[in-house]
């Protein structure tokens, strides 16, 4: 039981990590057998998970082993969406992926059909388990132990977006997007600034810290030499000490012939 317990709260973690500030509900949830209410044949704990970039919520399952008991979860997560998720109470949503202004009730809030299943240990034919999810038009993804080893790697691949303003609407916010749906820990002013927070200690900070910078080359970019002047000196200096590969350009929307009317000769290698 104590290990099942550190199971859950390992798992609670991870999801936080992946998912921060988007846990809509979590709950124990036990199956027990018929006829005996004594014995219980799944003990797992059900989450919802708001997703901020599409206003919809997905559902996660978290338990230890999963085995011939996998045809229950269907049930399970119908349950739980109704005695839960659709209790009417309100969250608040985003308009642009990055604020959360706009009010919506859990029962307007459209459920994604994407299940996380966390476990530790599957005894069974994953693609059985696959096959009956899809048969209930459900979209599984399985969390195991190695799949959290690898992705715990990914993490460790941090990456700096050194950019314009005037290009995140454009570009910026939907790659960081696509870099955090691939759970690599992403340095985005945006989202890693606080009020009250010195602009250029938290920039010294997040490149220190990067495993790579990556430089979205635009005509706005170009024209801004005063954030040039402290993000890219500061990556080159990086790159220069470690001796490794730190700078990763992004031409957007520009060609040689700007880089080279700007004096940026060495990003055309």
């Amino acid at each position: 039981m104590e290990d099942n317990a550190q199971f859950r709260e390992q798992s609670r973690l991870r999801l936080s990590m992946l998912h921060p500030e988007a846990i809509l509900e979590q709950m124990d949830w036990n199956v027990k057998a018929k006829g005996n209410p004594d014995e219980v044949i799944i003990e797992c704990q059900m989450t919802g998970i708001l997703s901020f970039p599409n206003n919809c919520f997905h559902v996660a399952i978290i338990v230890s082993e999963v085995n011939d008991h996998y045809l229950a979860y269907n049930n399970l997560i119908n349950d739980f969406i109704k005695e839960t998720i659709r209790t009417d109470y309100e969250v608040r949503v985003s308009n642009d992926s990055f604020t959360n202004d706009n009010v919506l009730t859990t029962k307007e809030l459209p459920f994604s059909t994407i299940v996380y299943l966390l476990t530790k240990k599957v005894t069974i034919d994953i693609e059985k388990i696959k096959s009956n999810f899809k048969s209930a038009g459900l979209i599984l993804r399985i969390r195991d132990e190695i799949y959290w080893q690898k992705t715990e790697e990914i993490l460790k691949q941090s990456v700096f977006l050194c950019h314009d303003s005037r290009d995140k609407t454009k570009f910026v916010d939907e790659l960081y997007f696509a870099l955090t749906g691939r759970f690599i820990h992403v340095w985005y002013d945006k989202r890693s600034l606080e009020v009250g927070d010195s602009l250029t200690a938290k920039i010294t900070e997040g490149i220190k810290d990067c495993r790579y910078g990556i430089l979205i080359l635009s005509k706005n970019f170009l024209s801004n030499r005063k954030w040039i002047d402290v993000e890219l000196q500061s990556l080159m200096t990086k790159q220069i000490h470690s001796g490794e590969k730190v700078i990763i350009p992004v031409w957007l929307d520009i060609t040689e012939e700007d880089l080279k009317n700007e004096g940026y000769f060495w990003l055309l290698d």
